[in-house]
């Protein structure tokens, strides 16, 4: 939770509060809205602040409320995986910050989650980031974009963020032909420089291929939409593209962090275990087996079982392996966890 001490610091023009445990809920009951004061008075004590961080925290329908605590526009701001609604999102395309916003973190909002929970749709999110004029960098990450919303995007992207510079919607699982789709917008974009992206033409494929052949694929489809951008005369644009793998085994972090009674040392076991099964022996149906898990399984105990069961059979291969144990003892004996949003898109 956020320290009344705080406020204490008044000139600052910037503020990262990500990952502190910030648990906001709307609601008149005295243990909620004492929650939300104290957020509030906080903010609303700094003078000067234009960028501020609050990714990793629950503000579910309480946003607009921070936002209108806020003594001037802010230039910055990072929702990374906050858990919000689509009135939030609402209040943040509506208030004073909306036309000041230069770089706008939203990635990873629209989670996937095993409960019927409120949470923003894909297609909403496309039609607010409209409403962000003056946007230069925009992370779009990890929000389950659909192809068939693209064309809708793709049309009205030039007229609504003409300032745009950089764009991050990878691990986003699009086919090539929506890509290209997005990069004709794109090319039109005067000081567009940077492009972030996840590509996949067959799911299958991509999942039970080898490393060194998802590496050529990609690097293919980099050939063609730079090949696509040269001839609408943009040469200038960076493209990245980030593969599905990577892609899909921060999606699986994220479903392991659901489990709220798992004990952590468990958690970390079992991520530890797949991890370093992935990265040496290089197996990709495990990423194939998990996607398609996740559409289909809606009961926790058997999400937990079933992941339990294969993180085991991934340890299988790895006993013989020295440097698996090192790793392994390293995180289990000296209760290190890895950092795992260093793998986050």
């Amino acid at each position: 939770m956020v320290s009344p001490n705080l406020k204490k610091f008044t000139k600052l023009h910037s503020l990262d509060l990500q990952d502190c445990n910030i648990y906001l809920q709307e609601g008149k009951t005295r243990s909620r809205t004492i929650g939300r004061a104290i957020m509030v008075r906080t903010l609303s004590c700094f003078e000067n602040l234009s960028r501020l961080d609050l990714s990793f925290n629950y503000l579910l329908g309480c946003l607009g409320e921070i936002l209108d605590a806020l003594r001037i526009p802010l230039e910055f701001l990072s929702l990374r995986n906050c858990d919000l609604n689509e009135n939030d999102l609402e209040c943040l395309a509506k208030s004073k910050h909306a036309l000041s916003l230069q770089e706008l973190n939203l990635s990873k909002i629209c989670q996937f989650s095993i409960y019927d929970n409120d949470r923003i749709s894909s297609n909403n999110l496309f039609k607010v980031v409209f409403c962000f004029k003056n946007v230069k960098l925009l992370n779009l990450a990890q929000n389950h974009f659909q192809d068939s919303s693209i064309p809708s995007f793709c049309e009205k992207l030039p007229q609504n963020l003409g300032k745009l510079q950089y764009l991050d919607i990878a691990g986003n699982v699009l086919t090539e032909d929506s890509v290209l789709q997005i990069c004709k917008s794109l090319a039109k974009v005067r000081h567009f420089q940077w492009f972030r992206l996840t590509c996949s033409n067959n799911l299958l494929d991509e999942a039970l291929g080898h490393l060194n052949q998802a590496h050529e694929n990609a690097l293919q489809a980099k050939l063609r939409i730079c090949s696509l951008l040269s001839g609408l005369g943009r040469t200038d644009i960076h493209i990245e593209i980030v593969r599905l793998s990577y892609a899909i085994f921060v999606d699986l972090m994220d479903v392991m962090e659901l489990w709220d009674n798992f004990p952590k040392r468990v958690k970390r076991f079992m991520k530890t275990c797949v991890f370093l099964y992935i990265r040496m022996t290089e197996f990709h149906a495990f990423y194939m087996f998990h996607f398609c898990f996740c559409w289909t399984i809606n009961k926790e105990t058997i999400l937990i079982l079933l992941y339990f069961v294969f993180s085991i059979i991934c340890m299988i291969p790895l006993l013989q392996n020295k440097q698996y144990h090192m790793n392994l003892l390293c995180v289990c004996l000296d209760n290190k966890v890895l950092n795992w949003d260093k793998f986050c898109l």
